[in-house]
């Protein structure tokens, strides 16, 4: 890289420290892209989000600060072209078709953004007591095992325990804070898992990034001891360990579901543990075709359109454990049955009559059906009304008395339709 020379005066209002600053970033970024050594890799744009964006760097070997010797391929040193580029411990990111974890920071110290990530080769996955799975991306530490548990108390044993200890790190963020000690894992593949569990007291999430604040550790350094076998209800497929044999079952109210367009029908979802009902949370969703039904957050179904679509309901969680119902939907519609009442008004006015017409109305036509109707007066004296049915779709009502505030309430009803009026008896004060 030629040789460059600075400006003679500062700029205005611009200290020699920005002035500085200004020149190293400018000459970064000019001879960033000259370098054989830069990549496209995805970020984590906020800590511990899971959301990944692209960003440019440069990649190199990295260098163990205390020997100064090159460190294996499972590290490498990320130089940033910004300099005010945000990173810290525990940042991911992806690329090479692996998740990398920042375990040095040099923004603090160094006027150029980089650090030092190390390889992420293997996952933690486990069940909680609700059933819900867990998985974060991990590095086992297998360039420094530990050969065997310290004993604190009195003098340390040498007899060294079969595969001894592991150091295992992830990202400090929600999901890894639930990781508790003794908690087994699996670790290895389908054909070969080896069961291990935190040692006692070794979840080290007290490293605080920032003194007074007890959730920024950036880091968690599990110490994993090989000395539990595996048990008949570990999962050998998907390689997550249960301390119980915790079964998980869901059942529908319904398996299929027929109706036509425009009704509404609700599925109830039976959760069971172990043979035994218990309350947890089940998602509902469409896996076919929302077109023609849908499903809410509650269960309740609706018809939308002639079909078929099938709906789920999945344990939160845990998407191994879930039950499906068949909805076939016909190309009828929905029978819309109004009893209306003409006038709109519940009231009789003192010295008036008021004749009320009653009708019975499918999908907005009007129907032949006869009513019948019954008075259900209450404590309301005779002498203050006159009640009469003048036909099989009408009846009248009088106020005689001055000053009432009665209620009457008359049931018309027409086959299996049923509607009460309720009428007050009004004075004009």
């Amino acid at each position: 890289m030629p040789y460059k020379y600075t400006n003679a005066f500062m700029t205005v209002n611009e200290t020699p420290q920005d002035a500085y600053k200004n020149f190293f970033q400018a000459n970064l970024t000019e001879q960033f892209y000259n370098a054989t050594n830069w990549y496209t890799i995805q970020e984590e744009l906020v800590f511990a989000s899971g959301t990944f964006s692209d960003t440019d760097v440069r990649i190199t070997h990295a260098i163990d600060a205390k020997t100064g010797t090159k460190m294996g391929d499972d590290y490498k040193f990320i130089l940033f072209k910004d300099l005010e580029h945000a990173t810290g411990l525990g940042y991911l990111y992806y690329f090479d078709d692996n998740y990398w974890l920042t375990i040095n920071s040099e923004i603090i110290k160094n006027l150029a953004a980089s650090c030092t990530v190390k390889r992420c080769n293997n996952t933690l996955r486990w069940m909680d007591t609700a059933g819900a799975v867990y998985s974060v991306p991990c590095s086992i530490e297998m360039d420094k095992p530990i050969s065997n548990n310290r004993d604190m108390v009195g003098i340390s044993t040498s007899v060294i325990i079969p595969m001894g200890l592991i150091q295992v790190r992830t990202q400090y963020n929600s999901t890894s804070n639930k990781i508790k000690p003794n908690q087994r894992f699996l670790l290895g593949n389908a054909d070969n898992w080896v069961a291990w569990k935190v040692v006692g007291g070794g979840v080290e999430n007290y490293n605080n990034l920032h003194t007074s604040e007890n959730t920024s550790p950036g880091l968690i350094t599990f110490t994993f001891d090989r000395n539990y076998e595996n048990v008949d209800t570990d999962d050998l497929t998907n390689g997550i360990a249960r301390v119980t044999g915790d079964v998980y079952t869901i059942t529908l109210s319904n398996s299929t579901l027929t109706s036509t367009v425009g009704y509404t029908i609700q599925l109830n979802a039976t959760v069971k543990l172990n043979g035994e009902i218990v309350t947890r949370t089940v998602v509902w969703s469409n896996d076919t075709n929302s077109l023609k039904a849908t499903v809410s957050s509650s269960g309740l179904v609706t018809m939308v359109a002639a079909g078929t679509a099938t709906l789920t309901a999945t344990l939160a969680g845990n998407e191994d454990v879930t039950a499906t119902c068949v909805v076939t939907v016909g190309a009828g519609s929905r029978s819309t049955y109004q009893i209306k009442t003409t006038p709109d008004i519940n009231y009789v006015l003192e010295g008036t009559i008021q004749v009320f017409d009653v009708r019975l109305w499918l999908n907005n036509a009007q129907q032949a059906d006869a009513f019948t109707f019954s008075l259900d007066a209450g404590d309301v004296p005779s002498a203050n009304y006159t009640y009469a049915v003048l036909s099989s779709y009408s009846f009248y009502i009088q106020n005689l008395a001055k000053y009432l505030e009665d209620t009457l309430t008359v049931t018309c009803t027409s086959g299996s339709y049923t509607k009460d009026l309720i009428i007050s008896l009004k004075g004009r004060w």
